[in-house]
């Protein structure tokens, strides 16, 4: 049945054309069997020029598709939804409009079925970590879909719609973690003479390899970071630093906020 569903795109950003070029590069869907909605002429142009189709309305779009991929930003939603007339029972929509939970979609698409997911921005590299969870009753060839077509640009794992909140902190904002330290790293580097470049590139192939040392050597992250501290040595002096001006209880905090933030966007 997959190889036969006809795709929706609801909203062709950054985000939407590297989720649809990973699902197109692993097959999961072909271009020629996906159409494109936006109000952007430079979306439609792009997925013109990728062989794939546009619709004038979502209404249209919807009606045509079986499967819908929504990647609109939270305050755009309502006035997609306010235009809708379509019957969309038995269509699959698979959102990835933050902050927005299944049940918001349900009420508005009687008899649809709804998967959420939470990508994060390495998609566009195909390094991508997306958390998924489905409405009660999806049927498994819809869930395997989504998952075949998030998982050709990177990880997936399946969640709870209840850890959808929190899990925003986990890999849908913390790039922008990774980032931010990269900054604060690059820039005491500098002020000790190590040239810009040179301290990025040395950063981002560091945390490349602590990366796949948590992810492939069978050890906690704890038993990983003793593992490099020396007693009395220079990375425990970073650590014990850290931990006197407030690091861990800040990082916490802003943990804390993200998911807050994204319950708001949901009742908003």
């Amino acid at each position: 049945m997959a190889d036969s569903f006809r795709v929706g795109i609801i909203g062709y950003g950054n985000m939407a054309s590297a989720i649809v070029g990973g699902a197109l590069r692993s097959g999961v869907f072909r271009a020629g069997d996906t159409t494109v909605y936006d109000t952007s002429e430079a979306a439609l142009s792009s997925a013109k020029e990728h062989g794939m189709k546009v619709s004038a309305s979502a209404d249209e779009l919807i009606e045509s598709a079986d499967v819908i991929l929504v990647s609109v930003k939270p305050q755009q939603l309502a006035d997609v939804f306010s235009h809708l007339s379509c019957d969309a029972a038995g269509k699959c929509f698979i959102s990835i409009v933050a902050g927005k939970p299944i049940e918001y979609f349900s009420s508005r698409l009687p008899g649809a079925y709804i998967v959420r997911v939470m990508p994060n921005t390495p998609i566009m590299l195909g390094y991508g970590a997306s958390a998924i969870s489905v409405s009660p009753g999806v049927p498994d060839v819809f869930r395997d879909f989504a998952i075949g077509v998030f998982s050709g640009s990177g990880l997936v794992e399946l969640i709870d719609e209840a850890q959808m909140d929190a899990v925003v902190a986990v890999n849908g904002s913390s790039p922008a973690y990774f980032f931010h330290l990269a900054e604060l790293v690059v820039e005491n580097a500098k002020a000790e003479g190590i040239p810009a470049g040179t301290a990025l590139r040395l950063f981002a192939a560091t945390m490349e390899g602590a990366s796949h040392m948590l992810l492939d050597t069978g050890k906690s992250p704890e038993e990983l970071r003793k593992q490099v501290c020396s007693p009395g040595g220079t990375t425990l002096a970073a650590l014990d630093a850290m931990a006197e001006h407030g690091f861990d209880d800040a990082f916490v905090a802003g943990l804390d906020a993200c998911t807050r933030r994204s319950k708001e966007l949901g009742i908003s």
